[in-house]
């Protein structure tokens, strides 16, 4: 049986490619990089060397789904390494969001976020 180890990708369909793009790279520090053309807007969004968002918007005359509540989709969980410097990077950006901590049986601290579309973004550091 196969073992899942960690998240390859997340494909994000957004009615703005532009302001989507421009949200990532302000709030999670992602960076456009090399993406392949499969005959609609479509732009890879990477952390380092890895494309981690996979961010497209319809060709025209598609019609796409969108928002929280299709099936398939709750949320997309990311592990980062500094806490503080993501919740000040949110605040920096004017970004609302929630956290929750849970102490047992190791420190995990979670931010939770939207991003455009009704993409719900969780950014979780677990300490110890």
């Amino acid at each position: 049986m196969t073992e899942v180890v960690q998240i390859d990708h997340i494909n994000i369909n957004t009615a703005d490619l532009p302001s989507t793009i421009a949200f990532y790279e302000k709030v999670l520090d992602l960076k456009t990089g090399p993406t392949p053309d499969l005959g609609r807007p479509l732009q890879w969004m990477y952390a380092g060397d890895k494309p981690l968002f996979h961010i497209g918007a319809p060709a025209e005359g598609e019609d796409m789904k969108f928002g929280v509540g299709e099936l398939g989709f709750s949320h997309i969980a990311l592990h980062i390494t500094d806490y503080d410097k993501a919740k000040k990077r949110l605040e920096d950006n004017g970004v609302e969001y929630s956290t929750n901590e849970l102490t047992k049986p190791r420190l995990v601290r979670q931010l939770f976020f939207m991003a455009p579309d009704e993409v719900e973004i969780e950014l979780i550091a677990i300490e110890g």
